[in-house]
């Protein structure tokens, strides 16, 4: 009964944000990125960070102290390739996606993790048409995925036909499907 009790108090006394942040190094490819990804998207304004750190393969989003974090790890910073608008598409893609989670509610796990981890994919893909990225350059940020489906993350297929369902949906909406160029 006791145990019970103090372990209440434990969690009461103590916030589930009271973790500590990972540290961040600013990059200003990473900030540009991340800005015309939020403007593209209609995301101007929200309070989205990006802070660099090793405990992540590419991206992820979490929310932390109440703020809204992207996580990156060094080597994508330096490849996000936001140099003279010049976009590398595959992880562009997956920093849109990661922006998605924030946008759909998806950063706290739910217990659908397949239907969310599409439609993340889908909002990526309409995001990457909206700053010109042709179908092929979307698809790129799924390349490096295994083709089978695990128990969080749906088969590389499914997430291909996602992505180009964003994609196309974003080029129906504009009246320009297939000419992202033409902006």
């Amino acid at each position: 009964m006791s145990i019970r009790l103090t372990l209440a108090w434990i969690a009461v006394l103590i916030p589930a944000s009271s973790h500590a942040c990972p540290p961040f190094q600013y990059s200003e490819a990473a900030a540009s990125a991340l800005h015309a990804v939020q403007k593209r998207a209609g995301l101007s304004g929200t309070n989205f960070e990006i802070r660099a750190s090793d405990r992540v393969l590419n991206a992820k989003a979490l929310i932390c102290d109440g703020s809204r974090y992207v996580l990156v790890n060094e080597q994508f910073l330096s490849d996000l390739g936001w140099t003279n608008e010049h976009w590398n598409w595959r992880d562009v893609g997956i920093l849109a996606r990661e922006i998605g989670r924030h946008v759909m509610g998806h950063v706290v796990y739910r217990g659908e993790r397949h239907r969310e981890e599409l439609s993340a994919d889908r909002h990526a893909g309409k995001v990457l048409f909206r700053l010109g990225a042709s179908l092929d350059q979307a698809l790129a940020m799924i390349e490096v995925l295994p083709e089978e489906m695990s128990s969080s993350h749906p088969k590389k297929s499914e997430r291909a036909a996602a992505v180009s369902d964003g994609w196309s949906r974003a080029g129906a909406a504009t009246n320009r499907p297939g000419d992202p160029t033409s902006q």
